[in-house]
């Protein structure tokens, strides 16, 4: 009917008129907090109605919280696992993040010389990496391996063929 009210979202361009109804489903939003990363999403319904003489908007919308990665819980990294070790030529460096952090490993003499910087410090995503590198040329012997992930720092021994 011509001169009806409607609804006009903004943001969308979308217009509603009696009758009609819109769902929609809203982007998730992750809030990364020091312990915690929350996703938060929520999905809705508006409708306009005729009753009567008079014109009804409704809407209702569903929002959901969950958490999806806590380092208080034990899906919370584990140490860094070095592999093949003793090795002749390369290292593999396999690791879990639970949220994104920094992440930075390194090769010291025992000593506590710096050797090699093996993982520059950089930002990496949440997730699960294995990494090889390469450790050709390095003089045989023993070395520490510091792997620092957020606030978390793994030492581990490696022996060089």
């Amino acid at each position: 009917m011509v001169g009806e009210p409607a609804i006009k979202i903004e943001s969308t361009g979308i217009t509603i008129t009696p009758d009609d109804t819109l769902e929609y489903d809203l982007p998730a939003v992750d809030i990364i907090s020091e312990n915690n990363v929350m996703r938060y999403t929520t999905v809705g319904a508006i409708s306009i109605r005729r009753v009567g003489g008079s014109y009804i908007q409704d809407s209702s919308a569903v929002n959901q919280n969950e958490i999806i990665a806590n380092e208080d819980v034990p899906f919370v990294e584990e140490p860094v696992i070095v592999y093949p070790n003793p090795t002749p030529d390369f290292l593999n460096l396999k690791f879990n993040i639970p949220i994104e952090k920094n992440v930075e490993a390194s090769l010291f003499d025992l000593n506590g010389k710096l050797v090699r910087e093996l993982i520059p410090s950089q930002q990496m995503p949440a997730g699960e990496r294995d990494v090889q590198i390469n450790v050709e040329g390095l003089t045989p012997g023993t070395y520490l391996l510091r792997f620092t992930s957020g606030d978390n720092i793994n030492t581990k021994r490696v022996v060089i063929l």
